[in-house]
């Protein structure tokens, strides 16, 4: 540590450090599983896929049959279970996701022969099993909530660890000295500036992390500090109902109606509508926007109903529902994910070297 200890600043630093462990030793273990599960998930489709590709690999330079012929051929494989929405968001020469209602799961289908591959609960796959862990720590039944609360607790403490190690590395004298990891020296130096200049460079991002994570336990908290801080409400479409006409529901209608609206727009999900008064609910991407634009579709004219346009969204109502994907790195392309894998094992990184030095430092008092 750099300057003298008998300054000023040294009776503050000794009790924002001693409140930095103690919140590392609060939160570690959960901090730890977070950040082993969170690098795990940053490519658990892709490790899912290569451990069983019959499961969830297709040929992908086939064409996708129409959406009515899949779900009709779905419907004959699988019998009376409903389709709630049709995901193709996946990366090329992967199976479709078809999300099921009733609590029926998920089933991955190949687009262009409509074979059903895989039907399946999600927690029963590899990336599911982690994802649980991940989110709730595996904890079952009644119990699950306060599992939730408890990941968003040390998702919190997080954040809090950041904003208290910036405060250590302010809080002493020559401060961009501190910025630089000697090669020679102790190793306790060593480990200490890296720790500290990591956590700095991390920092930001890493808190962006956690709080877009605390955003799906605890959404009416995120949402309202994202309104308050970026000065404008969270806007979310409203519900609406098509007109009842005469006729069959065409999702394939539906679907290039929706693409003729937004020039440019690639496909990312259908619903399936039950009725023929509800509409088809198409998000599709656009070059001048990350989220998906909404467009709703009446499912037996075709007719576009409404179109909620993402590169027309507030900044908070953007951040929102961009929130799954600053979380995961799904963003830019493979660049932010391997950035993203790094990141998701900092805090776990951090954890051990932050007690290491306290036992380190602990053990050269004793010696002294």
């Amino acid at each position: 540590m750099s300057g003298n200890r008998t300054g000023s600043w040294w009776p503050a630093y000794k009790a924002v450090r001693r409140a930095h462990l103690w919140l590392a030793a609060l939160a570690s273990l959960p901090l730890v599983i977070l950040s082993i599960t969170g690098a795990l998930l940053v490519f658990g489709h892709e490790i899912q896929a290569a451990l069983w590709p019959a499961e969830w690999q297709v040929d992908g330079s086939l064409e996708p049959l129409p959406f009515e012929e899949l779900v009709a051929r779905f419907d004959r494989q699988l019998p009376g279970i409903p389709i709630a929405a049709i995901a193709m968001e996946q990366p090329k020469g992967h199976a479709w996701t078809f999300w099921l209602g009733d609590g029926q799961g998920v089933a991955n289908v190949d687009p262009a022969t409509g074979a059903v591959l895989k039907h399946y609960q999600q927690n029963d796959t590899l990336y599911g099993f982690v994802r649980a862990l991940h989110r709730w720590l595996l904890v079952p039944g009644d119990a699950r909530p306060w599992a939730r609360h408890l990941v968003s607790v040390a998702a919190l403490i997080l954040i809090i660890q950041i904003i208290v190690g910036t405060w250590m590395w302010a809080l002493p004298p020559k401060r961009m000295k501190r910025l630089t990891i000697p090669r020679r020296g102790s190793t306790h130096l060593i480990v200490q500036r890296a720790h500290s200049v990591t956590a700095l460079v991390t920092g930001a991002i890493l808190a962006l992390i956690a709080f877009t994570g605390i955003s799906f336990n605890w959404h009416d908290t995120a949402e309202a500090v994202v309104s308050m801080v970026t000065f404008g409400p969270v806007r979310k479409p409203g519900d609406i109902s098509a007109h009842a006409i005469a006729g069959q529901r065409d999702i394939d209608r539906a679907v290039a109606a929706a693409l003729d609206a937004v020039p440019g727009a690639k496909l990312k999900s259908v619903n399936v509508p039950k009725l023929n008064t509800q509409p088809v609910n198409i998000r599709v991407g656009t070059p001048d926007a990350l989220n998906v634009t909404l467009v709703r579709v009446h499912p037996v004219s075709g007719h576009v109903l409404d179109i909620h346009h993402a590169a027309h969204h507030n900044t908070a109502t953007a951040f929102m529902q961009m929130a799954y994907k600053l979380h995961v790195g799904d963003f830019w392309g493979l660049p932010v994910r391997i950035l993203w894998l790094l990141l998701a094992l900092a805090p776990a990184a951090y954890v051990i070297s932050g007690f290491w030095l306290f036992a380190n430092r602990t053990g050269l008092r004793r010696r002294r």
